[in-house]
């Protein structure tokens, strides 16, 4: 059977899709293209490098739709790509633990790099725009890993197990059941933060 690096990648997903990522190996790979665990070696070198190769292909995928145009301000920039990335996310199982485990690959580096460029034209100084997409990206990674595992398979969303003895707590968690709102919200707060913050600096 003929193989491809890319054709690796596509079955790894589908097995993720399949097994999650805790059960996902090279051997289970390697049935499920009905080759030798060895042969993978020829284009993965490690499982590492396969789930950097997985993660990135994931996200790639997202990124291809509603793109900005370069004129576009920041903000309008920094929505499409938080977006997007809980999207590639949400687009397979387990895809923000994945996202958490793959390693900064040379592409997401330069998407960074074009970031950077584009808030300091903006306005932003390099330490607040770099921290600025650091908090954006914790918060992209940490809210989509928090719905997967609430979500679970089953999709079940986590509840007061004591509504009467913590009553505003069961109270507020009547309004956390709407992910795509809490998303929202969360990531309203950030950009209006950011956009404090290069007022600031333009003063």
């Amino acid at each position: 059977m003929a193989l491809s690096r890319t054709d690796i990648v596509q079955a790894a997903l589908q097995l993720l899709d399949e097994v999650g990522l805790e059960r996902l190996s090279l051997r289970g790979l390697a049935t499920k293209l009905e080759v030798k665990a060895a042969t993978l070696y020829w284009y993965v070198k490690s499982k590492q490098e396969l789930i950097d190769e997985m993660a990135a292909a994931m996200m790639a995928a997202a990124w291809q739709d509603d793109v900005p145009k370069p004129s576009e301000p920041w903000d309008v920039w920094l929505t499409w790509v938080a977006r997007s990335q809980r999207s590639g996310m949400l687009s397979r199982r387990d895809g923000a633990l994945l996202a958490v485990r793959s390693s900064q690959t040379d592409d997401q580096w330069q998407a960074v790099e074009g970031l950077l460029h584009m808030l300091q034209r903006d306005g932003f100084s390099l330490d607040d725009a770099m921290r600025g997409l650091g908090a954006l990206t914790n918060f992209v990674l940490g809210s989509t890993l928090e719905e997967q595992q609430a979500m679970g398979q089953k999709g079940a969303v986590t509840t007061m197990q004591e509504p009467d003895t913590f009553p505003l707590s069961a109270r507020a968690l009547t309004g956390t059941k709407d992910f795509d709102a809490m998303f929202t919200h969360g990531l309203t707060l950030i950009l209006d933060g950011m956009r404090l913050r290069v007022r600031r600096f333009e003063a």
